[in-house]
């Protein structure tokens, strides 16, 4: 009974660290297949405008014409606008921070900028031309188009601030500056469907700033590749050490085979695949979820269904 009781204990001894090891690399694998997946979703979205941008018809807002498609244009918006009391300017897309300057709450510091209060605030809808921009429904690129930080009182350049004094650090999108916006224009108005404006000074600056560089399109790929194959690595051990503990669950008994070189080679298909077809990231990132959540529940209501 002793002996019996010693390597009870023993193998729950040795678990223990087995287990935190492969708790440990579940959330190194988690975490590399989630960067991965971060990257590439922002190319895909970087693309994804790119491509509409480039395939949108060139209008003049002032002469839209009629009829429902994608089009793009350049144009000063006319408001009303977000105004600013500080700086006197009105504002498409404005972000305001302001501190105060006076004790900090740590009695070891003297005197330091507290934060007071701050926001962001859009605009209404926009009239560029003819044309009105539902700016609720955009996606605004460029929203530090325009920034500056003012003092309240005014002082000498180099004086220190004192007590009471007010610093607001303002940025956003000012009114007086041409948007380059591309949407679907139904009716003179442009927001149904996908929509998004950058603030630029030029159509061909905003494009430039859709375009990814050539650099970092070709790093992007086998870095991605690198970090999806190490997660489905590092998440390895944790799931073939669950099967090997849990043999007799249903779910588990067809992957039972599985060894490591069919693992690896699994994660590197897998891998492989991900980054092949990165412009449907979202797409397949909501399947490999619905997969992961469905496939449970489906074994489960069917062993319940069979007892």
């Amino acid at each position: 009974m002793t002996e019996t009781t010693d390597s009870v204990k023993n193998g729950q001894a040795e678990g223990k660290p087995a287990g935190r090891k492969a708790a440990t690399l579940a959330v190194i694998g988690v975490l590399c297949i989630v960067i991965a997946f971060s990257i590439l979703y922002r190319a895909e979205r970087t693309d994804n405008r790119r491509w509409i941008a480039s395939r949108a018809e060139t209008i003049d807002p002032k002469d839209p014409g009629s009829g429902t498609r994608m089009v793009r244009f350049s144009g000063i918006p006319e408001g009303p606008f977000i105004q600013d009391p500080d700086t006197g300017k009105g504002f498409v897309y404005l972000r305001r921070y302001r501190q105060v300057y006076g004790k900090s709450p740590d009695p070891s510091t003297g005197p330091d900028w507290i934060y007071a209060d701050g926001g962001v605030e859009l605009a209404k809808d926009l009239m560029i031309g003819m044309v009105r921009v539902r700016l609720e429904e955009a996606k605004i690129i460029g929203k530090s188009a325009w920034s500056a930080t003012i003092i309240r009182p005014e002082r000498g350049e180099g004086s220190p601030p004192r007590i009471g004094d007010v610093r607001v650090t303002i940025s956003g999108i000012p009114g007086d500056i041409p948007l380059f916006c591309v949407g679907r224009l139904t009716g003179g108005y442009l927001g149904t469907g996908k929509l998004f404006i950058v603030s630029a000074y030029s159509e061909g600056k905003t494009m430039d700033e859709l375009r990814e560089t050539w650099v970092w399109r070709w790093i992007r790929h086998p870095i991605c590749f690198i970090l999806l194959l190490a997660g489905f690595a590092f998440l390895g051990y944790p799931a073939l050490r669950f099967v090997r503990m849990h043999p007799d669950l249903p779910a588990v008994q067809p992957l039972s085979r599985i060894g490591w070189p069919a693992y690896l080679l699994i994660s590197i298909a897998l891998s492989f695949i991900l980054v092949r077809f990165s412009p449907v990231t979202a797409d397949l990132l909501w399947v490999i979820i619905a997969l992961s959540v469905g496939i449970p529940v489906l074994v489960l209501v069917r062993r319940l269904s069979g007892r």
